[in-house]
């Protein structure tokens, strides 16, 4: 989460939160044409996607462990998202990566189930996860490059505001696409040709550009966390939401591996350990919950997108609970309800009867504790590092972007040679260790660097 100074202190969470309900109450002064579009990209890359391409490569190849490796490509291009904004500023290539993207996006929509080879797959999931990460990073630039400064927040807002609804919509257009998903994947793609319409005479252009900035990392440093406000539940989601010059903080690894048993290292594990806990049980998602527990496809977007939409007031009540109780506590509680949620679904894999019933609550509960995670997560982060915001957020980013990555491909020899039970069990275990790794930790911060001093 992206902290002023001026703000850092117990209040400053219920600060921004309020600030942002502000923004939400002034739309015409904030919306451009072009977010309606960018809505219309969040129904795929963060909706129709994660549900149908899953099913997909179940159906189609026969093979559940192929799941984990495809979801593992999609997910390793995400990561790209730093690359495709150092292309952009240094070139001045923002519209023609956006373009870019929504194409490539599209391609992927319209010929992906026409293919049964898996490293066909590989590389059409990692190419539609590439073209998220520009279409979300360059999204992101269009507001903080076009506009003064003090408006950043507000747009970002509404802009993340817009994926998050087409997140959701995303998600409820899958539970009816599950019957047929080669229609759904067309309907995706067909999708992205009134986006594509849409955003062509409506995003910036570069010639007009507000400010050119040269040093994003400084200025990215004043943005709060509500890049996160359309990210909901899924870990995987996250990392197309911004791009960090993390690469420079690893040139001081040493510095790194001695942090690990401060306070500070011992989040960050936590912080590992629960997203690859998460990302090995979602990459599964619809399958699992089809086979395992006999919960229809139709059923689980319908319930993903419901508590999904549900969970956008958690924003405001975890920021609320952090401001408190303290972001370690909260922490530590959404640690827990999850704990409990995989306890749920462990445990209902092996009743004899009604585990649909019993698994629900436990998958609700993985969805709806995100905002308090995310919130408490990141606000916990820049107060516990030594580092400083920069430094901390591009860290705290790759971590959960390799995180996932590494959660996905690790799936797919779980349930291959273990079973669906695996998966669950994979997440508890994961998420009983994060949960011991910051039983102690409270919010003072360890020696943290002066942030006047720049991002060295």
């Amino acid at each position: 989460m992206f902290l002023n100074k001026e703000i850092l202190n117990k209040k400053s969470i219920e600060f921004r939160i309020e600030r942002l309900l502000q923004y939400l109450q002034e739309p015409r002064k904030w919306i451009v044409q072009w977010y309606y579009g960018y809505a219309l990209i969040g129904v795929i890359a963060a909706g129709l996607m994660p549900i149908l391409l899953p099913l997909m490569v179940a159906d189609l190849s026969h093979r559940l462990s192929w799941v984990g490796i495809v979801l593992g490509a999609y997910n390793l291009g995400l990561l790209f998202s730093f690359m495709w904004g150092r292309l952009a500023d240094k070139y001045q290539l923002h519209r023609r990566l956006f373009f870019s993207g929504i194409i490539v996006l599209m391609l992927v929509g319209f010929s992906i189930t026409y293919f049964t080879d898996l490293w066909i797959w590989m590389i059409l999931a990692f190419l539609a996860g590439a073209s998220v990460a520009a279409i979300t990073t360059v999204a992101t630039l269009f507001v903080v490059e076009f506009n003064p400064q003090q408006e950043w927040e507000a747009r970002i807002a509404w802009l993340q505001t817009f994926y998050g609804v087409g997140q959701v919509t995303g998600l409820l257009m899958a539970s009816a696409f599950v019957i047929n998903i080669r229609v759904g994947f067309i309907a995706a793609a067909a999708i992205l040709l009134p986006a594509l319409l849409i955003v062509r005479k409506t995003i910036p252009n570069t010639k007009t550009q507000h400010v050119f900035i040269t040093t994003l990392k400084e200025t990215l440093l004043k943005i709060t966390g509500i890049q996160y406000f359309g990210s909901f539940a899924r870990v995987e989601s996250l990392g197309n939401s911004f791009h960090f010059p993390f690469l420079k903080l690893f040139e001081n690894i040493s510095g790194i591996q001695s942090k690990i048993t401060t306070s500070f290292g011992r989040f960050m594990i936590a912080w590992f350990l629960q997203c690859f806990g998460i990302a090995a049980f979602f990459a599964y998602l619809p399958v699992t919950l089809k086979h395992a527990y006999s919960i229809s496809p139709s059923l689980t977007s319908f319930l993903y997108g419901l508590f999904a939409a549900v969970a956008i007031g958690l924003y405001t009540y975890g920021g609320k609970l952090s401001a408190k109780w303290g972001s370690s506590r909260v922490f530590r509680a959404a640690l827990f309800l999850r704990m409990v949620g995989f306890i749920i679904l462990l445990g209902a894999f092996f009743l004899l009867a009604g585990k649909e019933f019993v698994a629900i609550p436990g998958f609700i509960l993985l969805v709806i504790t995100w905002p308090l995670i995310s919130i408490s997560g990141t606000d916990l982060a820049v107060k516990l590092s030594p580092y400083n915001k920069g430094a901390t957020m591009g860290l705290y980013n790759a971590i959960l972007a390799i995180a996932s990555v590494m959660g996905s491909f690790v799936s797919a020899p779980l349930q291959h040679y273990l079973g669906y039970a695996s998966l669950s069990g994979i997440g508890l275990l994961s998420f009983v260790i994060a949960f011991y790794a910051v039983r102690h930790i409270n919010n003072r911060p360890t020696n943290p660097v002066d942030d006047t001093k720049g991002n060295e």
